[in-house]
């Protein structure tokens, strides 16, 4: 940020954006990861495996890894935007880019639910990618459950033509006010689940299953976190950022996260770290475009996070089966929690590049451009989201 002689700041100059955000695909593997843990130490394991410290600090690591994952989608998004593009075209990339994923895990899933003799239901809305918009966890987290958030994140690229669009027409100057509009409503959303009914309760938690649905799987709530990740990089490009370093928004981030972990669970789902994410995920885009090294923009973190999408969606379904596999009598601790939790993470990793290399790469390449594409139109390489 520079200063005038007067002390006052001033927003840095325009930029331009790029094709590759390295920092932001590392740090893609890092948020993966924190959905990892927390399902790892809440769920796959009885309560007795670990201690109760650790799975305080990790109770919100997955809800805080998913809403880093929204507010990134908008924001790449629209950072590489192409200005002639159409909205076919940018419909045909995503669906390529998600869909045949999750096709592929979708069958990996009801393959090992029929293993285990689990029965496989909600085939339609799971395959249909609608799955989210029923209050009913018995079918939103169905089949392969962390799929719930393609549903939401297949509503945003539904809507994503419409939203650049108008956010595109918004002065530079009045950028930060519908952020920060954005950034109340999500803080204020949980106060609307006082209109919803308190019955029943989810079976997991004493919280109404109508509020965790409405506050944590509903797609049109959650847009707000992608909004809120468009606004943002078009406050950068446009050069109004106000120049917040990577390492005080990496520690506004773990200040937000602590947060979390004391307010009432609808705030810690998302509420609560919000704001450090809206500094965190600028701060970095920021320091790839100044050319800044980052221990997330390194070759290993870019690779980790060029698959995990991949890793994402195989990880529960793996490390739960691995589980069922080890016998359901087992007496868990510890020790062989831990140690199996280190196989699931090796195994789901090792899945995951074998899906993209295999998948999700060579399907990109094939049918996510079109076959002639016009002279007159450069396409950079699609940012991973």
């Amino acid at each position: 940020m520079s200063q005038t002689e007067t002390g006052t700041t001033e927003p840095i100059s325009p930029v331009k954006s790029a094709s590759r955000l390295p920092s932001l695909t590392g740090m893609r593997w890092i948020a993966v990861s924190m959905v990892f843990v927390y399902h790892a130490t809440w769920g796959i394991y009885p309560p007795s495996a670990f201690p109760e410290s650790l799975t305080f600090v990790t109770a919100n690591a997955g809800w805080v890894g998913v809403s880093f994952f929204f507010v990134l989608s908008g924001f790449v998004l629209a950072w590489s935007a192409r200005a002639d593009d159409t909205a076919p075209r940018f419909w045909r990339r995503r669906f390529f880019k998600v869909y045949p994923n999750h096709f592929v895990t979708f069958l990996l899933a009801a393959l090992l639910m029929a293993w285990a003799g689990t029965e496989i239901r909600h085939v339609l809305p799971n395959l249909l990618l609608v799955q989210s918009w029923s209050w009913d966890t018995n079918v939103s987290l169905s089949v392969n459950g962390v799929s719930w958030s393609l549903s939401c994140e297949a509503f945003f690229y539904a809507l994503f033509p419409l939203w650049h669009g108008l956010i595109r027409r918004i002065r530079p100057e009045h950028l930060w006010y519908w952020a920060s509009g954005a950034l109340a409503a999500v803080l204020l959303v949980p106060f609307v689940t006082l209109l919803l009914p308190d019955q029943p309760q989810l079976a997991w938690e004493p919280t109404p299953a109508y509020d965790f649905w409405f506050v944590y799987l509903f797609p049109v709530t959650r847009t707000l976190e992608f909004v809120l990740g468009i606004l943002l990089a078009r406050i950068v490009l446009t050069g109004k950022w106000i120049d917040v370093r990577p390492g005080a928004a990496a520690l506004a981030f773990v200040a937000g996260y602590a947060v979390s972990l004391y307010v009432p669970d609808l705030w810690g789902y998302a509420a609560a770290t919000v704001i450090p994410l809206a500094l965190l995920i600028p701060a970095f885009a920021l320091r790839d475009v100044r050319g800044e090294p980052s221990l997330t923009a390194s070759r290993a973190m870019v690779w980790l996070g060029d698959i995990s999408f991949a890793f994402y969606l195989l990880h529960r379904m793996i490390h739960a089966h691995l589980v069922y596999l080890v016998g359901t009598d087992h007496v868990w601790g510890l020790w062989d929690a831990t140690g199996l939790a280190v196989v699931a993470f090796g195994l789901s990793a090792l899945l995951a590049w074998a899906l993209f290399r295999c998948v999700e790469s060579p399907v990109q390449r094939r049918f996510g451009r079109p076959r002639k594409p016009r002279k007159s139109t450069h396409e950079p390489a699609e940012v991973a989201v």
